[in-house]
């Protein structure tokens, strides 16, 4: 069921240790500066590993043309596409955003709508390395991006896999 802050883009209040704040459903605009932070993950670990003295000249061009076309196929719909025959996403996008970084993004874009000029070290600094907190902030964040009935397993098993696995994120007492 879709409640009125789902329905109409609003945001829900939260709290981070007893500071009240606002997440808000990311825009698309959100969700492409994701899929660039992820790009730019894929180019730079090929940058890294071009500093392989062992490698050839040839070989790291071709290691940076793999890694460029790679990060070009990188969408955030890849997430809701399941591998035939399995309930799990066809995607290395869902291995980033479920990543500890890819979460703490997640949450940063959603709380910076409300707060301009917010960092992403900011938000760190207020989880104050609250694994489960910040678990419980992204899965609200995804639930109110994409609402929908989570207890129809079809619908369920094209979300990104974090969301999914925390549903006792609802109940976590972390704050």
């Amino acid at each position: 069921m879709v409640d009125v802050s789902e329905a109409t883009a609003a945001p829900v209040p939260a709290d981070i240790h007893g500071k009240p704040i606002k997440l808000w459903p990311l825009r698309n605009m959100d969700w492409g500066e994701l899929e660039q932070w992820m790009r730019t993950q894929v180019i730079n670990s090929a940058k890294n590993a071009t500093k392989d003295p062992e490698l050839s000249l040839g070989q790291r061009k071709e290691l940076m043309q793999v890694a460029h076309k790679s990060a070009t196929k990188i969408s955030m719909m890849n997430c809701f596409v399941t591998r035939a025959g399995t309930d799990e996403a066809d995607a290395e996008e869902t291995a980033f955003i479920n990543t500890f970084e890819g979460m703490l993004r997640t949450v940063h874009l959603s709380m910076k709508r409300e707060t301009k000029g917010l960092t992403l070290a900011a938000v760190d600094e207020m989880l104050n390395s609250s694994i489960g907190l910040l678990i419980e902030l992204f899965t609200t964040v995804m639930r109110i991006s994409f609402p929908a009935d989570y207890s129809d397993k079809e619908l369920a098993k094209n979300v990104p896999a974090a969301t999914l696995n925390n549903e006792a994120g609802q109940n976590m007492q972390t704050h």
